[in-house]
């Protein structure tokens, strides 16, 4: 029950460089495992 009201309590202009390093943060690992799997045949 906490961990809801904490959320509302982040500033509005953090959601949306939050969602983008999110965003970045996946891509990269999913380059990541692209990589792996071509290096490691």
């Amino acid at each position: 029950m906490k961990h809801k009201g904490r959320r509302s309590e982040v500033p509005a202009h953090f959601s949306g460089p939050v969602q983008l390093i999110m965003l970045v943060w996946r891509t990269l690992i999913a380059a990541v495992d692209v990589a792996v799997r071509i290096w490691g045949q």
